[in-house]
């Protein structure tokens, strides 16, 4: 990977709509051997796909929660049987793990503060691997740029523990 891959990647993150005309004018290479690369980084699994940024003030679910969750048993188990548990909650837009004063950051997507107690009352606060948790509440997006990242490249070298199958992935949709 050199300079112009990582412009090409950087553009993409950023918007993967551009047409290779506009792209090839902002890295500094024609259509041609532009198209090339980005084949070459998707191939390669640099680019794994494409996202849309969806508003979702419009589809009327905006309301997110952050939860900081401390589990009672952290041995490998424990921790498969919190991926397993996490993976099915479908309000669960992000799980990250965490090396700090708590174990896991989940991102929680919900229509209302109503639908997230429901959530936390039937899902989330029933699972006896938590020791606790702490709720935060977002007031506002203040902005995003780039696409989300997914768990896998954000702890790809520090989460080596884990089978890749095992890791927690965000739904990409943020």
């Amino acid at each position: 990977m050199d300079n112009i891959d990582k412009k090409i990647l950087d553009q993409l993150s950023i918007n993967s709509k551009k047409t290779l005309k506009q792209l090839s004018g902002e890295v500094g290479l024609s259509p041609s051997p532009l198209q090339a690369r980005v084949k070459r980084l998707e191939r390669e699994g640099f680019i794994r796909g494409y996202v849309a940024k969806v508003d979702f003030s419009k589809t009327g679910q905006d309301h997110i929660a952050f939860v900081q969750v401390t589990l009672k048993d952290t041995r490998m188990t424990a921790l498969d049987g919190f991926n397993r548990a996490v993976r099915k909650l479908k309000s669960v837009e992000q799980c990250h793990m965490i090396a700090g004063s708590f174990d896991y950051l989940l991102k929680v997507r919900t229509v209302d503060i109503q639908d997230y107690r429901v959530e936390l009352a039937e899902n989330i606060s029933s699972s006896q691997t938590w020791n606790r948790r702490r709720l935060l509440y977002r007031w506002r997006p203040l902005w995003s740029n780039r696409a989300p990242e997914t768990v896998e490249r954000a702890v790809q070298g520090w989460f080596g523990a884990f089978k890749k199958s095992e890791w927690v992935t965000p739904i990409l949709i943020s």
